[in-house]
């Protein structure tokens, strides 16, 4: 597979397609550069005292969120009460911790990018793509997006033999693995539909199908229970490509559709206002242009909050809803 041109843009590199054993390369140089170290209370106070140590935002979020103390409020205090809060926890309780470190290239400072409870069970990419990309040794497919920040890791990855093209747009069925190293989500291998260089998702509609996307970090890691999960997606992912279509026709007030915005959580005041100054004059709006508005706005998000916003924006087009039923129908149609 040839690795496409590709521009970056802020905190994103967008391509048209990833080579999968740069991927790997680059999976493995990370790993290779992290490591984990169990410390108590004081080492870890020592830690943050250390020249040689940075606490990147997140894993000091981790760490007030342990002491129960707002970031906001903490970042707001001088040095001398940040110290007395940290001293107050770390010197005077007995606790150890679970801190992943990242060293940099010349090893002259460390990057602590979590710190976990000491029974964190460790689910390292190393050990969930590789077995995503054996699992998919006989199919057709392609890597077409790659996003990275030091909470998550999610690959996208399209069937390009599943897919149509519907009054000028394209439509790709896929699946998207995501994992943390970090605390802050499980592995999930979901069923996605790609359409314009957006993702439509909706993991939250899949329990209630019976669908389980989802590996938590603990214990070990079931590769089986993997391959099962990925072949099952392409089939959902397949049902996602007719709902997006039918959701094009399915039209619903406005005000439903900014009621709908207006909840989304990790979507801005400001960006739901931009929605709405671009819809004032409408009465109806369709189903598939609410999710697109929402995605296209989300592109200028943090990757973390940008992956949180996608999970929730095609929720309005009952994506994957009833997909068995939908499925069914598809291949009875198709036998006759």
């Amino acid at each position: 597979m040839v690795d496409a041109s590709h521009t970056t843009t802020g905190n994103k590199m967008t391509r048209n397609i990833y080579d999968p054993n740069e991927l790997l390369k680059r999976i493995y140089d990370d790993h290779n550069k992290n490591y984990d170290l169990y410390l108590n209370n004081e080492e870890v106070y020592t830690a943050l005292n250390s020249d040689n140590f940075e606490f990147v935002e997140s894993a000091m979020q981790q760490l007030l969120n342990r002491i129960r103390v707002p970031k906001q409020f903490f970042d707001r205090c001088e040095s001398e009460l940040q110290d007395h809060i940290l001293t107050d926890f770390l010197k005077n309780k007995s606790s150890e911790f679970l801190v992943r470190f990242t060293g940099t290239d010349d090893l002259s400072t460390h990057q602590a990018r979590a710190i976990l409870s000491n029974k964190y069970g460790v689910i390292d990419h190393i050990s969930v793509f590789p077995n995503v990309l054996d699992a998919l040794v006989n199919e057709s497919f392609n890597i077409t997006n790659v996003l990275e920040s030091h909470q998550i890791l999610f690959v996208q990855i399209d069937f390009p033999e599943c897919s149509l093209v519907h009054e000028g747009d394209k439509y790709t069925a896929g699946l998207a693995v995501t994992n943390s190293e970090t605390g802050h989500s499980a592995v999930w291998i979901e069923p996605v539909v790609r359409s314009n260089n957006m993702i439509f998702a909706n993991r939250s509609r899949l329990p209630a199908e019976g669908v389980n996307c989802r590996l938590i970090h603990k214990g070990s890691f079931n590769t089986e229970q993997l391959r099962s999960m990925i072949q099952q997606c392409k089939d959902i992912a397949q049902v996602g490509v007719v709902q997006l279509l039918e959701a094009k026709n399915d039209m619903i007030t406005t005000d439903h559709a900014m009621q709908y915005v207006s909840r989304l959580d990790g979507f801005s005041k400001k960006l739901a206002d931009t929605v709405k100054a671009e819809w004032e004059q409408r009465q109806q709006i369709s189903r598939l242009e609410v999710t697109r508005k929402i995605l296209e706005l989300a592109q200028e998000l943090p990757v973390f909050q940008r992956l949180l916003v996608t999970q929730q924006a095609s929720r309005v087009t009952n994506l994957f809803k009833d997909y068995q039923s939908k499925l069914n129908s598809i291949v009875n149609s198709n036998g006759q």
